[in-house]
């Protein structure tokens, strides 16, 4: 009954209502999120089999131009290719020369498959099992400076 009591006061009177108004939208009222519009953006090299949803395409727009970015989305809704998209696309704009995606250890060549489906053509190391004993990590870290 207060809240209602003190909402009907408010709004009784025009000039405090603005007043009120003005100074509730200036401290409380003035911050919201960025929004990413993604359908603007091509995928040159990318499988023309695949179509990324409109989400996927924002998520994309918002790690191009947003600077860090949380890809939090539910379990099967697309981050593998909103990642590998990403990445792809901040190489052929110049804005990365070698990107490094980590996943874990379970999923290593899960990913590296997904990310050849999305982009057949892309060079790209993936880790193994082997990969991560003692005597190989030299060798795979050589491959990864050399780009070999």
């Amino acid at each position: 009954m207060i809240k209602q009591a003190f909402t009907k006061w408010i709004f009784e009177d025009e000039s405090r209502r603005d007043r009120l108004v003005a100074y509730y939208n200036r401290h409380f009222n003035n911050i919201r999120p960025r929004e990413y519009d993604g359908r603007h953006l091509i995928f040159p090299g990318m499988n023309n089999e695949i179509k990324l949803r409109d989400h996927q395409k924002n998520a994309i727009a918002h790690t191009l131009y947003g600077g860090n970015t949380l890809l939090a989305n539910c379990v099967g809704a697309g981050k593998t290719f909103e990642m590998v998209a990403s990445v792809m696309e901040e190489k052929r704009l110049g804005l990365s020369k070698k990107s490094l995606i980590v996943v874990p250890k379970h999923l290593n060549e899960q990913f590296g498959t997904e990310f050849l489906r999305l982009y057949p053509n892309a060079k790209i190391l993936v880790a193994t099992a082997k990969d991560f004993s003692a005597e190989n990590r030299k060798e795979f870290c050589s491959e990864i400076a050399t780009q070999d």
